[in-house]
Formats: C-alpha cells, structure tokens, sequence
C-alpha cells in the first residue's frame, strides 16, 4: 500500500521508486511519482535470492464500500493476456504468484461487476 496513513490513497499511474536512502516517507505521502523510503527497510531483503515464490497481492483496502470484482487479468505490454483469475468468490486479500513471469511490464485488468475498471501497471525485475 502507498501512502497516506492506514488508509492508502486514491492516486491513478503510481510510479514510485521505494529506496532505503530517500529522504520522504512513504507513509506519510499519496505520490504518484518520486522516490521515497518505504514503511519497512528494503536492506531486509540484502543477500535474499531473487528466485523463490513471489506474488502479487490485490486487497480491498475500503471494506465499507461494496464493489464486487469480477475478474483480474493479466497482460503482457504488447497485450498478450498471460492469465485470467475469477475474483468472483475470491477472499481479499488475494495473492497470485507471479513468480513464473519473466522479467519486464505487464498490465494488470480488474474489472468489477459492473464493468468499471481499473488497470496498473505490474514491474517484474
């Protein structure tokens, strides 16, 4: 979660870079773009392998306002759909490996029940 409190914030297109060194808390900000110091030191992860399970997780952070997902999917930057996940019956939050994908951009889809959506871009490095 970005931002802003326990509560996250509503920006669209984030483009953040978390680093242990930059000066503005994450926490304490909604950015959309910059760099800023994440709520837990990424020096954590120094000597961890890259290789193992690592997923996405897709949470829904405002219980209190009901919108029903439908479906989450999954494309490559050129619009290959890598994978299609019913979110129907689903329990947040949901975690979906993405472990498997190799490195570079994909587009994450979620569209709710009635067919709003929302789309962000997922970094794989």
């Amino acid at each position: 979660m970005i931002g802003s409190g326990s509560y996250g914030c509503v920006e669209e297109n984030i483009n953040v870079t978390l680093d242990d060194e930059a000066s503005s808390p994450v926490i304490d900000e909604c950015p959309a773009y910059g760099n800023y110091s994440p709520e837990n030191m990424l020096s954590a992860f120094d000597g961890e392998s890259l290789l193992g399970d690592w997923s996405l997780t897709i949470e829904d952070t405002f219980p209190t306002q009901v919108i029903k997902l439908q479906k989450a999917i999954i494309y490559t930057i050129e619009g290959k759909i890598i994978e299609s996940i019913d979110l129907t019956y689903a329990k947040c939050p949901l975690s979906i490996d993405v472990s498997n994908y190799t490195k570079g951009v994909y587009l994450v889809s979620i569209i709710a029940e009635d067919q709003s959506k929302m789309i962000k871009r997922l970094l794989i490095e």
